[in-house]
C-alpha cells in the first residue's frame, strides 16, 4: 500500500472514492460520513450482506465481490486497511497497475477529523467504543452538533450506528492501536484508558512495543491539548506528555484529579461518586458492569473538559444504554435472561462475566464461547479458565481466525482440555463447515437452563445467532 498526503480541496466531488472492504464497521461509517459531504462513493466486500444493502439504500454503489473490473478509470481514490485487507486484492492490485492512489483508512480517519477545531480520540485496548460513545451521546444530548466515528454500530447516533455527521467544531473518533491506526491523529483532547496485551500479531507479546506505540500517540496530542488517562492501569499512567498538554488522571487512585469513590451496586445497578476540581457528583449508570465505572467516570471527565454542564452530562451519561454487543440483553425465554458480547481477550470476557453474575446473582450461567483468533489464544491460553466459576457451564466452539493467516499450533479441543483440567465445566463443540454448530449448540442450552439462568453467547458476531435463534425459537424479544 502507498499513501498519499490528503487534501479533501483538491478531490473531485463527481469522482468515485473506493472503499475496499467497504461493510467492515468502521469503513462504512467513514464511507457514509464522505457521501454525506457530497463525495461520490462505491465499493466492495465480501459477505457482511446486511450492511452492503444498507450502504447500497443510502446510495453507495455496491459490489459484492473483489474484482480487477471495479476500479474504474475515473475513481480517484482507493480507501483500504493493511490491518484488514491483503495486498493482493484484486482492487489494490488493478489500482497500483492504474497509478491510482491508495489511502489507509486511518489516514482519511484523521484528515477528516483534523477539520474539526476541537478533536477527541479515545484510544485503549478495552472500553473505547463505550467511552467514545458516551462523549458523543453527552455532546449530543448537551445540544452540542458534534461529528462522531465509532469501530460499531453504537446507536443512537445513526441507523448504522456507527458514526454521526454533525458540525465541523467538534469531532469525536475511536482510535485504534491495531497496526498503530491511530499515528496519524492529532488530538486536542487524547483519552487513554487502558494498555492492555493484545493483537500479538503486530505488537509481540511480552514487549513493549504496544506501550510504547501508546506512548508515541501521546505525543501527537497537540500543544495546549489535553490527555485524560487512567491513574489505575500500571501502563497508561506512566505515559508522558509533551510540555504543555495538561495531564488529567481518571480511576479508583488517591491520585486521580477524578477521583472514583462510594462505589455500591443494588440490583446489577452501578452507584458511585466522582472527587474532582469540579466538586463531587453522584452518577448512577445504566450500563452493566463494574467495569464501566471507569468508562463512564472517564467520559464525565472528557465532557467537563469540553466544557459541557455537569449535571446535564451527568443525565446524560445515566442514560445512556450501552452499544451493542457490550452485554447486550437478547431477550427471556422462560424466565432464562439471554445476553450476547463481543469480549476478544480473557480479561474482557472476565469483565463480562463478572457483570452478568451481579444481575443473575445465585443463578447459574450457560456460556458459549468461541475464542477471537489464534493468536489470542496462543498469547492468553492459560488465562481462559479464570474467566469462569466450577458452577457456570460452558460450550466451546472452534477458534474464530480473525486476520491470523496460521494456527500457531491452537486448537480448540486443546483449550478445552486445559480449561477442564483447571475445575471447570466445559464441553467442546466443533463447528460444521467453519460456522458454529447452531443446532447443535441450541439444542446443548436447552438442555441446561433453567428459570434464572442466564445464557450468554461471547466472541465475533457469527456466535450472535445462537443467542438469537435461541430466543426467536423459545420466547419473546425483550
Amino acid at each position: 500500500m502507498h499513501t498519499k498526503t490528503l487534501n479533501w480541496n483538491t478531490f473531485d466531488p463527481e469522482r468515485p472514492i473506493y472503499f475496499v472492504g467497504v461493510g467492515g464497521c468502521s469503513m462504512s461509517g467513514l464511507a457514509l460520513l464522505l457521501l454525506e459531504r457530497d463525495f461520490m462513493i462505491a465499493g466492495s466486500d465480501t459477505g457482511a450482506e446486511t450492511e452492503l444493502r444498507y450502504l447500497a439504500s443510502r446510495g453507495v454503489e455496491v459490489f459484492h465481490s473483489h474484482d480487477a473490473s471495479n476500479m474504474r478509470a475515473s475513481t480517484q481514490a482507493v480507501v483500504s486497511t493493511v490491518a484488514a485487507i491483503p495486498a493482493d486484492t484484486p482492487e489494490l492490485v488493478q489500482a497500483r497497475r492504474m497509478g491510482i492512489p491508495i489511502i489507509d483508512r486511518a489516514e482519511v480517519l484523521a484528515v477528516l477529523m483534523q477539520q474539526a477545531l476541537t478533536r477527541v480520540a479515545v484510544a485503549g485496548t478495552s472500553g473505547k467504543t463505550t467511552t467514545t460513545s458516551l462523549i458523543g451521546h453527552t455532546l449530543l444530548a448537551c445540544g452540542e452538533d458534534p461529528t462522531v466515528s465509532v469501530g460499531t454500530r453504537a446507536a443512537p447516533f445513526t441507523e448504522g450506528g456507527n458514526y454521526y455527521n454533525g458540525g465541523t467544531s467538534t469531532f469525536v473518533a475511536e482510535a485504534c492501536e491495531y497496526h498503530e491506526a491511530f499515528r496519524y491523529l492529532q488530538p486536542t483532547t487524547a483519552v487513554v484508558l487502558n494498555v492492555l496485551p493484545d493483537h500479538g500479531d503486530y505488537y509481540p507479546a511480552g514487549t513493549t512495543a504496544m506501550a510504547e506505540a501508546f506512548q508515541r500517540f501521546v505525543y501527537r496530542i497537540v500543544p495546549g491539548g489535553t490527555l485524560i488517562v487512567s491513574s489505575d492501569d500500571p501502563h497508561a499512567r506512566t505515559l508522558h506528555t509533551e510540555a504543555g498538554v495538561r495531564r488529567v488522571g481518571v480511576g479508583f487512585s488517591a491520585a486521580a484529579d477524578y477521583r472514583i469513590r462510594d462505589v455500591r451496586c443494588e440490583e446489577g445497578r452501578w452507584t458511585f461518586s466522582i472527587h474532582s476540581p469540579l466538586g463531587s457528583h453522584v452518577l448512577s449508570p445504566a450500563l452493566l458492569g463494574k467495569h464501566n465505572i471507569t468508562n463512564v467516570a472517564t467520559a464525565f471527565a472528557a465532557a467537563c473538559d469540553l466544557g459541557l454542564p455537569a449535571e446535564q452530562a451527568i443525565t446524560a451519561l445515566n442514560g445512556f444504554k450501552g452499544a451493542p454487543r457490550r452485554l447486550q440483553p437478547i431477550g427471556t425465554v422462560d424466565g432464562v435472561s439471554i445476553w450476547d458480547d463481543l469480549a476478544c481477550t480473557p480479561h474482557e470476557a472476565s469483565a463480562t462475566m463478572d457483570a452478568l453474575r451481579t444481575v443473575v446473582g445465585p443463578h447459574r450461567i450457560v456460556v458459549v464461547l468461541r475464542p477471537n483468533s489464534f493468536t489470542r489464544v496462543r498469547d492468553h491460553f492459560g488465562q481462559y479458565a479464570e474467566v469462569f466459576r466450577p458452577q457456570e457451564r460452558i460450550f466451546l466452539t472452534d477458534i474464530f481466525p480473525g486476520r491470523d493467516r496460521t494456527d500457531h499450533g491452537m486448537h480448540a479441543s486443546k483449550l478445552a482440555q486445559n480449561i477442564a483440567s483447571r475445575g471447570r465445566n466445559v464441553e467442546y463443540v466443533p463447528d460444521v463447515n467453519g460456522r458454529p454448530a447452531y443446532d447443535e449448540l441450541r439444542r446443548l442450552v436447552r438442555g441446561q437452563l433453567r428459570p434464572g439462568d442466564a445464557l450468554i453467547t461471547i466472541g465475533p458476531a457469527d456466535i450472535t445467532p445462537v443467542a438469537t435463534a435461541y430466543r426467536q425459537a423459545y420466547g419473546q424479544s425483550c
